[in-house]
Formats: structure tokens, C-alpha cells, sequence
């Protein structure tokens, strides 16, 4: 027979043994994920030291499988290769996937106590795509592990062993598994992420509980699983240690489905920020945010929900930050929505009170968390001489992320040519940025190109495009701000319309040309060439925040210059589900 696993009766000196064999194998299991990563450090430390390469030696060497040292003898734990111990193997599957939970954990982390962030160096974003790997793995061996002990229980006609407690936590493991990798197929996670990310949270905490329930002789199994929930709980404490309770204005941005958050920080969080271009943040809300919100959801998702926005500014004067958040169903854009009805409806009340602060009585407490991200570590290449010219591309909401990179692109380092595409469905998604008093030099800038896709935006030669209302100080006279689109230049039916948009503030009367703009979707492969021409030899940055679509069309562009051989720095920033 091809299966050779056969159920044994062994003494208690063999039990022992095999326990000893089994520890042994998931201690080697668990140092064997150090290889790759003590590997890792000592190249780097070897390509800091060494001043001229090193060639690789020994490659002609083959390795040969041994077995493993002070391994116990087969007839101690089967009886040779022809009768081999299905329990032996049974335990053994369980028991390396268990080896590999403090590992899986450790690649989970978002707070800043995790050692990989450092090692690699990386971020939770990239990070988080082995740590599915290795769940995956970890999964399949435990789903294998569960299938043959119970393939035993009913040859071995043991089926009251299914009362017991010990099996009931198993199966209970093993089920709290099947459930979260039902809700982690990517259809799951779009139809209802917060039910994927609630149930990934909770199977999280409880499975290293349901092994220790669940394990009876082996110590190993129980460190596994002790280690995995110390990981856990300390990157909740880390994490809740690192988060600030902020009083932010929450306003919805008119003709848009868009809502701005700024928020009051300390000062040395805001140092952080600075230090930090194209971070981001995890958005929740605490208890006191949720007290009357207007959601059609229980107020205890909120304890489970942690949302990322990218820092869209970052005033050192003022001490506060601004977010951007597109309105969809979810909970946490839904109660930003509310919010913003709630701070429109208190200006309302209060326009005919001038004494009464109006800021004082809209504010909303939230709490945020950050900055992380892989990109501010990486920053210091554009800057440092690494990189002849940069192309920044956004789409809609994406230019959360690229703006300020663009910012601090050109304040770190002025000579270096940069070039911003940013294509909105409305022009009212580009009033955000000019709210903010940096932006209008953004905005204003030769390199900077707004492409307005979105059928008959902006298709009128002069007529009101949308409205920001913003008032200052006590005094809450409110400056109006529209903005309006003016034709420049002949038409051109193939590539569309030029365009400009002219900022007019109706209080002062000002007017201000704030960019470029093509009423017509961005021609990327067009622009790729362009930039890319500008230099035979230019190593070319290229950092795009928006669709997955856009991604790939862009990445597509860039291929074929990639093939010619020139050098690409090439950053997607996505928060994939």
C-alpha cells in the first residue's frame, strides 16, 4: 500500500519519546523562520562594510538530507519505514503549525514594537502579505491535522472521544479557522470588511486560549501558543499608548462625496507627522464620539474598527492635521458623515450668534493612531540623489498621498524635476487641497496637471463649481470661495479641452489661476513617454496613489522602459482589503 502510516500501540518510555521527537522537530520549525531573517541582516551588514563585491562561492556544493541529530530510533516511535506511526505524524502536523503562530503574529503588527519593521526594513502593509502566507500554510497543516485525528477516532471506534473537552476546543479552533478564512476571500472582504476584520480580531485572541485547552502533554504546544498571545496583547497596549484623543472639525466638502477632518495635535506628534510624507494614520472612534451618532449599526463595531487615512497636511504652525475621507456605506465613513451634518447644522444656528464659538461647539473627539507607512522610510532616495526626476500620480482621493510628497519633494529638494497628475471626477474633489493655505502653491505650479474625468464637470466657459465656506476666529465672517472654469487656448477634440481653474474670494475680491487642467481622462502611457524622454539615462521615480486600475495602466506604461533597461523607483500606495 502507498499510505504506510498505521495505527500503533505504544509504551509509555515510546509516548515519551515521541513527545521529545515532536518538541524537537517544532523548535527547529519555529529557528528555522530566523534563517532567512538572520540572512537578511548579514547581508546587510556585509554590503554597509564591504567596499568591493563578493563573489558567491560554494554554489557547486549539493546539500543532502540527514536525519534530524539525537533523533529517537524508529522502533521507539513506529516500527521502521514500512509501518510508519499515523499518530506520530498527526501531532507532528499540528505541532509545526503551532511553531510558526509567534511568527505569524509578529508579522501582524501595526505598532511600532515589532522587531521586522526594523529588520527588514519594511511596514505592516508589506508585511501583512506574508503574514497571509504564512497563515495559509499554518492553516493547511492544522486542517490536515484535525482530518486525520478524526479519521482515527472512527477507525478506532473512539467517537465518545468527541465529548471531551480538550477535543471540543480543537474543534472549536478549527472551526473559528474555516469561519475566517470564509470571510477572507476577497469577495467576503468587499461585500462586508468589517465582519472579515471583526472575526480576524477575535479568532486572533481566542485561538492561542483554545490550544492551551486543547493540548494536554505537550509544553511545547503551550509556549507556542503563550507566545503568540503575549504578541497580541502587546501590540494592543503599544498600540493603544501610541494613540491621541484629538478635537477635530469634520466638514463635507460641497458638490463632493468628501469629508475633510482636521485635527488638533501635540506638538511632538506633530513632529512625527512632519518627518513623515505620504503617512498615514488609523482613524477609530472613542466612546465619547459615539454618544448620539446617527448610524444604522451597533456602536460596539466602533471598539473593532480602526480605518487608515493618509495624512493630507500637516500644519506645524496651527499644530493640526488634515484627513480626507470619500463617503461610502461603511461605519466609520458614515459617522464621519454625520458628523459633518452635525458641524454644518451648529454654523447654521450659530451664524446669527457672533459671540458664540462655533468651533468650540462643533468639535468632535476621534482618536488617531500613527504616522505608519512604508513610503516616509523610503523618502530620503528621492532626495538624497538616488532618483534625476520624479512623476506622482493620483486618482480622485489617491492625492491625499501625492500632494504631500510633492510638497516635500520641493521643500527638501527644489532642483529636482517633478511632475503631479492628479485626475478628479468633479472639480469640487480638488477643493480640498485648496483650502489649505499651502495648497494654492501646489496647485499653481507649472508641473502640476488636474484632470477632470467625470461627464460635464466643469463643461460650462464660467459658472460656480463648488463652494467652500471656511470661517476664522470668532468673528465668523465666511469666506467664500468658488471656483470656476475658464477656457485657455484653442480646443483640441482628440486630446480634449484645456483648462484652468481661477479661485475668486468674494470677499476680497482676489483671483488666483490655481493649474492647468484637461476636461478628459489622463493619457498615462502619453505622459510615461514624455517623462521618461526627458533624460536617456534618468532614473525616474515613479509614485502612484489611486485605482487598481490605474495601477496596473500605469505599470504597463512603464514596462516597456523597464525592458530598454533604464532604472525605475517604482511606490503603489494601496490599502488593499
Amino acid at each position: 500500500m502507498l499510505w504506510r502510516y498505521h495505527f500503533l500501540d505504544l509504551t509509555e518510555a515510546q509516548k515519551h519519546a515521541r513527545r521529545e521527537t515532536l518538541t524537537r522537530y517544532a523548535l527547529y520549525a519555529q529557528l528555522s523562520a530566523m534563517v532567512p531573517l538572520s540572512t537578511f541582516l548579514a547581508c546587510r551588514l556585509a554590503k554597509r562594510l564591504a567596499t568591493l563585491a563578493v563573489s558567491r562561492g560554494g554554489a557547486g556544493n549539493k546539500g543532502a538530507y540527514k536525519a534530524v541529530p539525537s533523533s529517537p530510533s524508529p522502533d521507539a516511535v513506529g516500527r521502521g519505514r514500512k509501518r510508519g506511526n499515523y499518530l506520530h505524524l498527526t501531532k507532528r502536523l499540528g505541532l509545526i503549525a503551532l511553531s510558526q503562530y509567534p511568527l505569524q503574529y509578529l508579522l501582524s503588527l501595526k505598532s511600532s514594537i515589532s522587531p521586522l519593521t526594523y529588520i527588514l526594513p519594511s511596514s505592516h502593509e508589506h508585511l501583512n502579505q506574508w503574514h497571509r502566507v504564512l497563515s495559509r500554510i499554518s492553516t493547511i497543516l492544522l486542517s490536515a491535522h484535525a482530518t486525520l485525528y478524526l479519521n482515527f477516532f472512527v477507525q478506532t471506534n473512539r467517537w465518545n472521544r468527541l465529548g471531551d473537552g480538550d477535543v471540543i476546543a480543537g474543534l472549536a479552533a478549527i472551526g473559528l479557522l474555516g469561519m475566517m478564512i470564509g470571510t477572507a476571500l476577497r469577495p467576503i472582504r468587499r461585500l462586508s470588511y468589517r465582519l472579515f476584520f471583526v472575526l480576524h480580531v477575535l479568532v486572533a485572541l481566542f485561538m492561542p486560549v483554545l490550544v492551551l485547552f486543547h493540548v494536554k502533554h505537550s509544553i511545547a504546544a503551550k509556549i507556542f501558543a503563550i507566545e503568540a498571545l503575549v504578541v497580541f496583547v502587546l501590540d494592543l497596549a503599544a498600540r493603544k499608548v501610541g494613540t491621541v484623543i484629538a478635537d477635530a472639525t469634520v466638514e463635507a466638502i460641497p458638490g463632493t462625496e468628501l469629508v475633510r477632518v482636521k485635527a488638533s495635535m501635540p506638538r511632538e506628534k506633530i513632529k512625527k507627522f512632519r518627518a513623515a510624507p505620504g503617512g498615514h494614520v488609523y482613524l477609530s472612534l472613542p466612546p465619547a464620539a459615539r454618544e448620539g451618532l446617527l448610524v444604522p449599526v451597533s456602536k460596539l463595531v466602533y471598539e473593532f474598527l480602526y480605518n487608515p487615512f493618509t495624512l493630507a497636511s500637516v500644519d506645524s504652525k496651527t499644530n493640526t492635521v488634515t484627513l480626507v475621507a470619500k463617503i461610502h456605506q461603511g461605519p466609520m465613513t458614515s459617522a464621519l458623515a454625520s458628523f459633518a451634518y452635525k458641524h454644518k447644522s451648529t454654523a447654521s444656528s450659530s451664524s446669527n450668534k457672533p459671540d458664540e464659538d462655533t468651533d468650540s461647539l462643533s468639535k468632535t473627539p476621534l482618536a488617531i493612531e500613527g504616522p505608519y507607512g512604508l513610503f516616509p522610510r523610503r523618502f530620503a532616495d528621492l532626495v538624497s540623489g538616488k532618483v534625476d526626476r520624479v512623476l506622482l500620480v493620483a486618482g480622485g482621493v489617491g492625492a491625499t498621498f501625492v500632494v504631500p510628497v510633492y510638497r516635500a519633494l520641493k521643500g527638501e529638494a527644489p532642483s529636482l524635476p517633478v511632475r503631479l497628475v492628479w485626475a478628479v471626477r468633479q472639480a469640487g474633489e480638488a477643493t480640498w487641497a485648496l483650502a489649505e493655505g499651502e495648497a494654492e502653491n501646489v496647485l499653481g505650479e507649472e508641473g502640476v496637471e488636474v484632470y477632470i474625468t467625470g461627464a460635464g464637470a466643469g463643461d460650462s466657459s464660467s459658472g460656480e463649481d463648488a463652494n467652500i465656506v471656511k470661517g476664522k476666529g470668532k468673528n465668523k465672517g465666511k469666506a467664500k470661495v468658488s471656483v470656476r472654469v475658464e477656457k485657455v487656448g484653442p480646443a483640441d477634440s482628440q486630446e480634449g479641452v484645456e483648462l484652468t481653474h481661477v479661485v475668486h474670494d468674494l470677499q476680497t475680491g482676489r483671483s488666483l489661476a490655481v493649474g492647468w487642467h484637461r476636461r478628459q481622462r489622463p493619457d498615462l502611457k502619453r505622459i510615461v513617454d514624455e517623462v521618461f524622454t526627458q533624460g536617456r539615462r534618468e532614473r525616474v521615480a515613479v509614485l502612484v496613489c489611486g485605482p487598481h486600475g490605474m495601477q496596473r495602466e500605469l505599470r504597463g506604461s512603464i514596462g516597456k522602459w523597464v525592458a530598454k533597461g533604464r532604472e525605475v523607483y517604482w511606490h503603489a500606495e494601496a490599502f488593499d482589503l
